[in-house]
């Protein structure tokens, strides 16, 4: 696998060294729980999506149980490891299709 770009590693190694697999419930529940409104509202059941910088999968998880299939992706490796947790102590693990250390922005034809 190719490694990532010096910076978006230094923001991997930084992500990996804080607790910010529970910064949204604990420190932001007011965006925590109105980001998992819009996502109930506009993203369909049982469908594939990319869940890019999704933290500890807190979104994740809501997506699973409704049966959308999920390819993570983080630049910390932590955040990755902690979704990927979650996402199997719950339940909905099985909806992991894929999940990769890696930055969108480094992707060709982004932003």
């Amino acid at each position: 696998m190719k490694q990532l770009e010096p910076h978006h590693d230094y923001v991997g190694r930084f992500y990996d060294q804080i607790d910010a697999a529970v910064r949204l419930e604990a420190e932001d529940p007011i965006e925590y729980a109105i980001t998992l409104r819009y996502l109930q509202r506009y993203i369909s059941d049982n469908v594939t999506v990319a869940d890019v910088g999704g933290c500890g999968g807190q979104y994740s998880e809501l997506l699973a149980r409704r049966g959308c299939r999920l390819h993570l992706a983080d630049v910390s490796q932590r955040l990755l490891d902690a979704a990927f947790a979650r996402l199997h102590a719950v339940g909905p693990g099985s909806q992991i299709e894929s999940q990769r250390r890696a930055s969108i922005s480094a992707r060709p034809g982004c932003w």
